[in-house]
């Protein structure tokens, strides 16, 4: 299995990094033992010197010490006894300045309370004042109305008892009439005091006892008001009952209880005479009286409001005057307040400015006194420094003069050892700043990749990621331990290495032999630089290859697509570099992991098979076929993903490494994956981490503990530029083609039989494979293509035409091509002359497609005839039987679907024929191939006709139709991208027969070429079949003089006029119009205006060559402004034509009506006779009016009919 396209690991893989490293750390500590030793024996003779040096400089160094102190001793004395004075004065000053406050705060506070407790006796005088004389007002109300309702106490009584004796008089109270004259008014004036009021009243209740009086005035109120005349009938019973015993019968009872009606007859009859005139003198009085009662209520009311109007003032005028005494006291209090305060303040301020003057005299002079000490003692301590650093000066000199001898020579030993250190790690150094030198050249900074050309590299052994800080750790190993440090205290482990070029970075890498993928996990807060170290990769990745070598597959469930926006620029050149868009969503996700496993597979099993190692290896012989890295980036995971997306993310993992397909994840670290999709942890995964301090580390083994640094993404002012040359490249790539002459068998070039099958090269499938359309065999017999505009559709059927004529010779395969595009595709097989092509359909109308059919039908059946008469069903058979070369048939139909774009007879048929040699045509050596932009719509072949084409060929197209074409759980063909690019099916469809391939490509010269080539090989066999039928709809018909004669001479003997009407758009003669005698044989032809003068003109020359004799009239109505006449054509062409003007029309239709008239049904040898009116709207004479009347008379009398 080839294996040699990727460089080896090296220093790449992290073993063999650790493997170094721990090398040079294991090298390092031995020499840093034998420094140890070294350092030991140093450090024992350092310190037996030491020990003798510091002796001798301890007693100098002790001896200034003591004098030292002596004086520091006594300076600290003189200032400490200075400072005591100082202290005991300043605090007894501020300790009164401090008091100060709190004396005068005491002083006002007992101020203000003398002023309160006098205005609180104020407040209370004068509200126990107000409170003795508050209710006085209201006391007075209440009494003086107390008088007035005792005044009306008095009249009460009477007002009472007149009202009882006018019931008793009246039977009831009698209405109070308003008062008619001043003397019936009582009102009285009203009064304006209390004491009015009473003595209204008083003089009111007389007037009403005076008037009750009056109503028990005379004898007959005494009688009637009395018990006088109850007393009286009852005196008259008695003296009747007295009567009626001394002078009545023996039975007395009876006359005495006769005198009791007597009595009461009488009685009553008394008191109705004596009640008349007390009603009168009643009626009179009880208004008068109420209207005194009604006047003392008056009056009381009046003298009610004035008591309370009063109480109300009076207690009003006491509120005021309490409240006038309350703010007196409160004024005073304020003035006496604000008085006090300032005298007290100003007190305050003298005292202060004293206490303060005082203490800032005690500070002078402390410092005058500390300044004296100071400058005393600071000159003696300056001559004893001077003294003292002299001394010690000149025992240093002598003690390092030592030191430094001995130092010299240890150091020598040490230089010695570095040097031996040096020449051990300098290779494994140099190693490590070559492999970053290596890596730094292929993958340059940014600007630089900006500046220049992108790169012409196909493939990536690696891919940088960052770089491990090792500086710190080699520098470590080389030094000294830290113990040894301590020990040496002298600086000794710094010269032993002190030249060496120690490397800063060890480069960390994805590579192609170890590496499938990333995985970077970050805290929450560091996200952000987590993204931009994968934005890294993938734009290393897109730079790292030449255009088109590198494709994006972009997933960002949480952001949306948001962060991968910088790379979606590369979409507006080309879109497949990005994969469109950033996808989101679980379906898309799913969709996109399945795509590139599905991917994975195809390369595993159709490009490298056993026989390629990497996909490296696979592109240096795929050429234009190569496939290109892929790169899955997500954020965010494992948001986003299902089941099945995860399995497709570890088999992308697993599998990715062989095919080129690298996985680069980031992800939150606070959020946990599922427990039953766990974060994927494999041995082909770099695994980084970014902490919430910031900091990186590589997640592995052998790398763990080392600081580790990202490289950066590009600035964003470079992007632009890096994404226009991405495109550019990539655009400039994309455009693949493999020549057909490239992959076409020179030496079986003609040899081929159709026999068994038909085998047509088609496209590669990299590697030196080709890939041939085998039809013949088992169900493959016909082919189903689709693929959008531009797709290469047309290429593929050029391929497949011209590919089969190069391989086999005209009486092996003939095609039968139909071309319903508006276009030109099929005409170089006309123009050539190529013998294979027998029928040639350009830009071909549906009726033509027809025709097809039908021949191919009728072939069907003459086939089957021949089949049955040698007892054979297969075309292999009867060849083999008969001895003769039978071909094989290829119908090719481009647009097939144009057939039924109307739902009408005509598709109907199409479609039955279609499915009829689909069907049957196997057996018979006929086979269909198909080609559309779509296969969706309303109008198509039924699915059980598409069902029979077991070949698809799938080209670039939607995943509708790529389902449509190939089938429902199988839509690869969404997933091209580039045209010529097509996946062959021979399997009806299903998924395990895909088969990627590029078409062959042919220019239109290399074209021309090969065909001419093979029409002047096989230019014997053309004369050996029919000129091939060849139907332009795209150019018109051209008048000749056979297809005149064909036209004219028709399928039948008639002496009917023939006139040639144009080609015909079936396989078959010329369209003509035949002119009988029968009755309604009359022409009205409507055509454009200019094919108006070519019908009329081939029509008419025609009739008149079938007929010598043709008499033709031309009932010229035509304006010179507006179309041109015919007639001088007909004076050129010979043929006898009688002109007839608007003028003469109505004469010369009047003569052919009694021509007509003349010869009746049964004429025979007459001339015949054809009118042309031209044009028809001109001729208004010959209009007929609408009528309703039908006889016989009227019709023959209007000649113009």
């Amino acid at each position: 299995m080839k294996d040699s396209s990727i460089d080896p690991t090296g220093l790449f893989d992290p073993r063999r990094q650790k493997r170094l490293l721990e090398g040079l750390a294991d090298r390092c500590r031995s020499c840093a033992d034998q420094q140890k030793l070294l350092m030991q024996k140093h450090t024992s003779e350092r310190s037996n010197e030491e020990q003798l040096l510091a002796s001798n400089r301890s007693e100098t160094t002790d001896d200034c010490r003591r004098q030292r102190r002596d004086m520091l001793r006594e300076w600290d004395e003189s200032e400490e006894k200075l400072t005591a004075a100082y202290e005991a004065t300043a605090m007894k000053t501020r300790d009164e300045l401090n008091r100060l406050a709190a004396i005068y705060r005491k002083k006002l506070a007992e101020g203000k309370i003398a002023i309160d407790r006098k205005v609180d006796a104020r407040r209370q005088a004068v509200q126990q004042q107000y409170d003795n004389r508050k209710n006085q007002p209201i006391e007075q109300a209440r009494s003086e109305i107390a008088a007035i309702d005792e005044s009306l106490a008095q009249m009460q009584d009477d007002l009472e008892w007149a009202r009882a004796l006018t019931v008793r008089r009246l039977d009831g109270l009698p209405p109070v009439p308003p008062p008619s004259s001043p003397e019936e008014n009582m009102r009285e004036i009203p009064p304006k005091s209390v004491q009015e009021t009473t003595d209204t009243i008083y003089r009111l209740a007389r007037k009403c006892n005076a008037s009750v009086a009056e109503m028990q005035t005379g004898a007959a109120s005494k009688i009637v008001d009395s018990f006088y005349l109850p007393i009286g009938v009852a005196v008259f019973i008695v003296l009747w009952a007295v009567g009626a015993l001394a002078f009545g019968p023996e039975s007395p009872w009876i006359a005495m209880a006769a005198g009791v009606p007597v009595a009461g007859v009488l009685g009553f009859t008394i008191y109705l005479i004596l009640l008349w005139p007390l009603k009168k003198m009643t009626r009179q009085l009880y208004p008068r009286i109420e209207r005194i009662a009604q006047a003392a209520d008056e009056c009381a009311e009046t003298g009610r409001a004035i008591s309370k109007r009063v109480a109300k003032e009076v207690s009003k005028e006491l509120v005021d005057r309490r409240d006038a005494h309350l703010a007196a006291a409160d004024k005073w209090q304020k003035e006496q307040t604000e008085q006090l305060e300032s005298s007290i303040k100003a007190e305050e301020q003298a005292s202060r400015v004293s206490l303060v003057d005082a203490l800032k005299e005690a500070d002078e002079r402390y410092l005058q006194r500390y300044g004296d000490i100071s400058g005393e003692m600071h000159a003696r301590a300056e001559s004893l420094a001077i003294q003292i650093t002299d001394t010690l000066s000149q025992t240093d000199v002598q003690l390092q003069q030592q030191r430094k001898a001995s130092d010299e020579y240890r150091r020598k030993q040490l230089a010695r050892l570095a040097e031996r250190l040096k020449s051990g790690v300098s290779r494994s150094m140099n190693r490590i700043a070559t492999t970053d030198q290596t890596v730094r050249t292929r993958f340059p900074a940014w600007e630089e990749i900006a500046a220049n050309e992108l790169t012409s590299e196909n493939k990536l052994d690696y891919l940088p990621v960052g770089s491990l800080c090792v500086g710190a750790q080699l520098r470590e190993s080389l030094s000294t331990s830290q113990e040894n440090n301590g020990e040496a205290g002298h600086g000794d482990d710094i010269a032993i290495m002190s030249d060496a070029e120690v490397p800063e970075v060890l480069p960390v890498v994805l590579h192609r032999r170890l590496h499938s993928g990333i995985i970077i996990s970050a805290a929450p807060s560091q996200m952000e630089y987590a993204i931009d170290l994968a934005h890294q990769v993938l734009w290393r990745v897109m730079t790292g290859v030449s255009g088109s070598r590198a494709k994006l597959t972009l997933i960002d469930p949480l952001g949306r697509g948001q962060h991968f926006t910088s790379f979606m620029a590369m979409a507006d050149h080309d879109p497949s570099l990005v994969g469109h868009r950033v996808w989101t969503s679980e379906a898309n996700i799913d969709q996109r992991l399945a795509e590139i496993a599905h991917h994975i597979e195809d390369v595993l099993q159709s490009s490298l098979r056993d026989r390629f190692e990497r996909v490296e290896d696979y592109n240096e012989l795929a050429g234009s076929m190569a496939e290109p890295y892929r790169v899955v980036a997500a954020v965010g995971l494992p948001e986003g993903l299902t089941r099945s997306s995860y399995k497709h993310l570890l088999a992308l993992i697993e599998s990715g490494l062989r095919c080129g397909v690298f996985t680069v994840i980031v992800t939150d670290e606070s959020k946990q994956w599922p427990g039953d999709m766990p974060m994927p942890n494999s041995d082909k995964l770099l695994r980084l981490r970014i902490d919430e301090e910031g900091d990186w580390s590589v997640q592995s083994d052998e790398l763990q503990g080392l600081p580790f640094e990202p490289w950066p993404s590009p600035p964003a002012v470079l992007r632009k530029d890096l994404v226009d040359k991405i495109g550019t490249a990539a655009v400039a790539a994309a455009k693949v083609e493999i020549p057909l002459r490239s992959i076409l068998d020179r030496d079986t070039q003609g040899e081929g039989s159709t026999a068994d099958g038909i085998d047509i090269v088609i496209g590669s499938q990299g590697a030196n494979r080709t890939l041939a359309l085998r039809l013949g065999e088992g169900v493959r017999q016909h082919v189903l293509i689709a693929g959008k505009t531009g797709s290469g559709k047309s290429t593929l059927l050029h391929s497949i035409i011209t590919s089969g004529a190069y391989n086999y010779r005209p009486d092996q395969l003939h095609y039968y091509l139909l071309d319903f595009k508006k276009g030109v595709e099929f005409k170089p097989y006309a123009d050539s002359g190529m013998p294979h092509a027998r029928v040639i359909g350009i830009e071909s109308e549906r009726e033509f497609g027809r025709s097809v059919l039908q021949r191919l039908d009728a072939e069907l059946q003459d086939r089957g005839e021949k089949f049955r008469g040698y007892g054979v069903q297969e075309i292999a058979d009867y060849r083999s039987v008969r001895g003769e070369e039978l071909p094989r048939i290829i119908l090719v139909v481009d647009e097939f679907q144009e057939l039924f774009v109307r739902d009408d007879r005509l598709a109907s048929d199409c479609s039955m024929l279609l499915d009829r040699l689909v069907r049957q045509g196997r057996s018979f050596g006929i086979h269909v191939i198909l080609s559309s932009q779509s296969l969706a719509g309303a109008y198509s072949l039924p699915r059980a006709t598409l069902g029979q084409m077991a070949v698809r060929i799938a080209m670039q197209c939607s995943e509708a139709d790529a389902a449509l074409i190939l089938s429902d759980d199988n839509t690869a063909a969404r997933l091209i991208n580039r045209p010529g690019e097509a996946i062959y099916n021979d399997a009806g469809g299903l998924i395990e027969g895909n088969q990627p391939f590029q078409v062959a490509w042919l220019s239109s010269e290399e074209h021309k070429k090969l065909l001419q080539r093979i029409a002047v090989r096989d230019d014997k066999f053309a004369a050996n079949y029919t000129p091939p039928v060849i139907f332009e709809g795209n150019r018109p018909c051209h008048w000749t003089g056979p297809l005149s004669d064909i036209a004219i001479k028709g399928e039948s003997e008639t002496t009917a006029l023939r006139g040639l009407l144009g080609e015909s758009v079936e396989i078959g003669p010329p369209t003509t119009l035949e002119l009988s005698r029968n009755a309604g044989r009359n022409t009205l032809i409507i055509t454009p205006p200019d094919a108006r003068a070519g019908i009329i003109a081939s029509t008419v020359s025609s009739f008149a060559k079938s007929h010598p004799k043709l008499e033709i009239l031309y009932f010229d109505g035509n304006r010179a402004d507006d179309s041109p006449s015919l007639m001088p054509w007909f004076e050129k062409s010979g043929m006898q034509v009688q002109l007839v003007k608007l003028r003469d029309s109505e004469s010369q239709m009047a003569r052919l009506h009694q021509i007509i008239q003349d010869r009746g049904d049964e004429a025979e040898n007459v001339p015949p006779i054809v009118a042309i009116i031209d044009p028809l709207d001109r001729f208004r004479d010959f209009r007929q009016d609408d009528s309703f009347n039908f006889s016989l008379d009227s019709a023959a009398a209007d000649v113009s009919g």
